[in-house]
């Protein structure tokens, strides 16, 4: 039990709970601003979040009004911190591992970080 708090407590699950709140409240916003007036769900807001903070740009969802782009350009700056942070910090706790000879620990994190990868 005292180990998981103290997961809880490392910067790298800070990042990933900051990265998760970013994704929801720029979905939130976005869906409001954009998505009100038209035929679109919070689904669609919420893949134009995780295209735009993971800076994949896929294009098939836009902002039209000049406070969708002002959110976009938001959210593209919050993505690249993000993301470049969360990116680091999994090479840092990955050689650390390495170092200590954990097998396990580099699976999980050589998993968690391919993941991460492949999402964008």
């Amino acid at each position: 039990m005292k180990k998981s708090r103290n997961w809880i407590k490392s910067p790298l699950a800070k990042l990933l709970l900051a990265t998760g709140v970013v994704l929801i409240l720029s979905s939130l916003l976005f869906y409001g601003i954009e998505f009100q007036e038209q035929d679109r769900n919070l689904f669609e807001a919420l893949w134009w979040s995780a295209v735009t903070i993971t800076t994949v740009g896929y294009g098939d969802i836009v902002p039209l009004s000049p406070a969708g782009r002002l959110l976009g350009v938001v959210v593209m700056l919050s993505g690249i911190g993000l993301i470049s942070t969360l990116t680091g910090n999994l090479g840092r706790l990955l050689a650390r591992h390495v170092r200590r000879g954990n097998r396990e620990q580099i699976k999980l994190t050589t998993a968690l970080a391919l993941a991460l990868s492949l999402r964008g």
